[in-house]
């Protein structure tokens, strides 16, 4: 499917659009990747807060491992609840960040599908598609 095609068929809830999470970990950190970023303002700002959770994802399993030691062997609950939620919050906007990405971009676009981050299913039928 072309971009611009993909772009109102999107945009009317026609077609579906996924993010593969296990390529995204794949692909974050290669240069062309990130030079897709650096086009676009909300795409990165959505990419740098996926940044932040990523990194508060290391004190809040520092937290969990050490606290047990510290203060009471229960302590580590709420840090490793921390650490899944930094997580999630983490893969939310990295998602995001990439639908977002391919909606603006179409060099974007045919670059995340080629590598099969995303994956564009157009078989729903209906014309209110929920998003």
């Amino acid at each position: 499917m072309e971009y611009g095609e993909f772009v109102a068929r999107y945009k009317a809830g026609t077609v579906l659009l996924g993010v593969d999470r296990s390529r995204i970990r794949k692909a974050v950190g290669s240069p062309v990747y990130d030079h897709f970023f650096q086009e676009s303002e909300y795409p990165r700002l959505l990419n740098r807060l996926s940044t932040i959770f990523s990194v508060l994802i290391v004190p809040a399993l520092l937290g969990a491992v050490l606290t047990p030691f510290l203060i009471a062997w229960w302590a580590f609950l709420p840090f490793a609840a921390l650490a899944l939620v930094f997580g999630q919050m983490s893969y939310r906007y990295q998602r995001e960040a990439v639908r977002e990405l391919a909606l603006v971009n179409p060099m974007a676009y045919k670059f995340l599908l080629l590598e099969g981050i995303i994956v564009v299913d157009s078989r729903q039928e209906r014309s209110s598609v929920p998003r």
